[in-house]
């Protein structure tokens, strides 16, 4: 084909050459639309229904494939030639990328050529987008959510591109990121500083009320919070639950986070609007490690949650019984009961945590201890059909004729729940303790 033909819009649509040229990438797909003569149309007369039309068997034009192939030197000829940017280039990503056509259903703002270039990390192609796009319509939400998208996959030239092209510092996502929460959300160090470089804010907000370093410490980047502390970020900031950075660490076990956020002496007596601290979080979930820091930082043992729950007595609902163990060489008061008046021990078999009622009943808990309502460990057990656990108790000698407030014993509760190993090992005890004292009676 001699690629100087001017060629018009029906043999563009339909010549065979230009389709397999669009495939590959030849050069040919540059020469063919600089030649075509527009008959005076302006570009917001071309629209993609115009200049798109059947023409292969896959019903794809030259000027479908030439974006959509992705020729990032084809791009800026063909938006200045025909229409908008993003009513040509989005088909760049209408068949073949599954992956961003999912990403559109679940986020419908990334819908653009242009926000997707700056997710994939297409800098070439960004860069002609964001040139062509003086002329084409492209907007600056466009240029801002790209900005967001950047920043998120952590694609630093894309930002620096967008920073350049003035795209909003101050944008936000769905869920009010903006481009630096972004980038402290996954980690990309880089990034988050070349955006406080630019004077991103770095106290502001997303929808629940995270800062960047909130973000980073409860996604777990450690280096991220310590570039976000060195750029004076408050450490102490808190969410919409009134959470800290340290707290929500802890939670999520993030122990190098909470090293960094204790060594710059972030609050470890803070707590949420549950009375919950960065040690009762970590307890909870059972991060040893992140509990032995928070131990060695001197974190407050006796500390308790809105339901009078210590660090001990939640280790023991859990059955983290390490983290238990380690609390009981830190002096925990063993005895300390929550507001229902359960002890660990009570905590631990109500649950079914046999290991941890062990280790408790070693370190010399109460085995007869009470609740509120007068239930002791081997009748919560029993009543919940925690075989082994009140095995367990049975071994340590717990009293099988003890009864509770309602004055109903182990037995009676096993029995009215239906939990038949129980009430079997329970009427044996029973057996053995009338056989025991037989010779007494008589």
């Amino acid at each position: 084909m001699d690629t100087g033909t001017i060629l018009n819009e029906e043999e563009i649509q339909s010549d065979p050459n230009l389709l397999t040229a669009a495939h590959s990438g030849d050069d040919v797909c540059v020469h063919a639309p600089l030649s075509f003569e527009k008959d005076g149309r302006d570009d917001a007369s071309c629209s993609t229904g115009e200049m798109t039309t059947e023409s292969s068997e896959a019903g794809s034009c030259p000027l479908e494939l030439m974006p959509y192939r992705g020729f990032a030197f084809i791009i800026s000829i063909i938006v200045n030639l025909f229409c908008s940017v993003n009513s040509i280039l989005q088909l760049y990503f209408s068949a073949d990328n599954i992956e961003f056509e999912n990403e559109i259903d679940e986020n419908p703002s990334v819908s653009s050529a242009l926000i997707e270039a700056a997710r994939v990390g297409d800098t070439e192609k960004l860069s002609a987008l964001i040139h062509a796009g003086t002329d084409s319509g492209t907007t600056n939400s466009e240029k801002d959510m790209a900005l967001v998208e950047a920043a998120r996959n952590g694609n630093i030239a894309c930002v620096q591109v967008l920073l350049d092209a003035k795209a909003g510092i101050t944008a936000v996502s769905e869920n009010r990121d903006t481009p630096l929460i972004a980038a402290a959300r996954y980690g990309h160090t880089e990034c988050a500083q070349m955006l406080i470089d630019a004077k991103a804010d770095i106290t502001a907000v997303n929808q629940y009320s995270g800062t960047p370093l909130i973000v980073a410490a409860w996604s777990g980047h450690a280096a991220c919070v310590h570039m976000l502390l060195d750029a004076k970020a408050e450490i102490n900031a808190v969410n919409q639950d009134g959470t800290t950075a340290l707290i929500l660490a802890a939670f999520k076990g993030h122990r190098e986070c909470v090293q960094v956020l204790l060594d710059a002496k972030a609050d470890i007596t803070a707590a949420n609007h549950t009375n919950y601290t960065a040690l009762l979080a970590a307890v909870v979930e059972g991060h040893r490690e992140c509990v032995q820091v928070l131990l060695d930082a001197k974190a407050d043992i006796t500390a308790v949650n809105q339901d009078g729950t210590t660090a001990l007595i939640a280790a023991a609902q859990n059955g983290h019984t390490e983290c238990a163990q380690m609390l009981l060489d830190a002096k925990a008061d063993i005895a300390a009961v929550n507001q229902d008046g359960d002890n660990a021990l009570i905590a631990a078999a109500s649950n079914g945590h046999t290991a941890c009622a062990q280790m408790l009943l070693d370190a010399k808990a109460d085995i007869a201890a009470v609740n509120q309502d007068g239930d002791n460990a081997l009748i919560l057990a029993c009543s919940a059909g925690h075989a082994a656990c009140a095995h367990m108790l049975l071994d340590a000698k717990a009293d099988i004729s003890d009864v509770n407030r309602e004055g109903r014993t182990a037995l009676m509760l096993a029995s009215g729940s239906g939990q038949t190993e129980c009430m079997n090992m329970l009427i044996e005890a029973l057996l053995v303790y009338a056989t025991r004292w037989r010779p007494i009676l008589l």
